[in-house]
């Protein structure tokens, strides 16, 4: 299961983390894999912050609920294409 979802995080033109600490692995380590060219957007109402976030220039923090930030997050990103 991993292996795919590794593979699919490779592929996605966005990335988008809702609703987790960070510290559960291997699955925190998933948005490592994204292009470098693939923005990563995380939504959590307390967000943690790791040496691997603040090293990605296109990491973005949202700090919210996943009920709140995410439709936030999705009408923002079909309004600015």
């Amino acid at each position: 299961m991993l292996p795919e979802a590794i593979h699919q995080t490779k592929q996605a033109d966005i990335v988008i983390i809702v609703g987790t600490s960070l510290q559960v692995y291997p699955a925190a380590s998933l948005f490592s894999y994204a292009k470098p060219s693939a923005p990563v957007y995380y939504v959590d109402r307390a967000p943690a912050s790791t040496m691997e976030t603040q090293s990605r220039s296109n990491f973005e923090t949202i700090t919210d609920t996943a009920a709140s930030g995410v439709p936030k997050l999705v009408k923002r990103l079909i309004d600015d294409q």
